[in-house]
């Protein structure tokens, strides 16, 4: 059997048997998050693969596991070596404006697992504003998704 994305399983899920199963992708919600939490400057120049939200993230829940010294500096992402286009993210890239879909694997476009955001930025303050904003935010969801089921 193929894995399946969470997506894909819900999907087929409703089609199949009209059943709604939710899923909430936490990185994204905490993105989305940090402009209001942070401030719309600070949060762009910190969020990115790497940096924020997982890395205020883990400073805040296990800090004692991570080792501030060894975030890498920040750099711009890396260009593909075989089209030399631009790296936008995990596998895409710019071709005129126009998002590319690229397969590559992490280490040959960001910088020892950073990609865009100054992850030396994050700090375990930041981590527990994020941390208390998606506990209410999931615990309400799942009271509101409880009184409709």
């Amino acid at each position: 059997a193929s894995a399946q994305h969470v997506g894909e399983v819900a999907r087929a899920l409703y089609r199949e048997r009209k059943i709604v199963l939710p899923s909430l992708y936490l990185w994204r919600i905490a993105y989305g998050l940090m402009p209001g939490l942070f401030g719309a400057e600070y949060a762009a120049k910190v969020a990115g693969h790497g940096g924020d939200p997982l890395t205020s993230l883990g400073l805040h829940l296990q800090g004692e596991l991570m080792r501030k010294d060894l975030i890498p500096a920040q750099q711009a992402l890396k260009a593909d070596p075989h089209l030399g286009l631009k790296f936008t993210g995990l596998g895409t890239a710019s071709f005129e404006g126009a998002e590319v879909g690229m397969p590559h694997e992490y280490d040959e476009i960001y910088n020892a697992g950073v990609a865009q955001g100054d992850a030396r930025l994050s700090s375990a303050e930041n981590g527990r504003k994020l941390s208390d904003k998606l506990v209410e935010i999931v615990a309400r969801f799942c009271a509101h998704f409880a009184a409709k089921c």
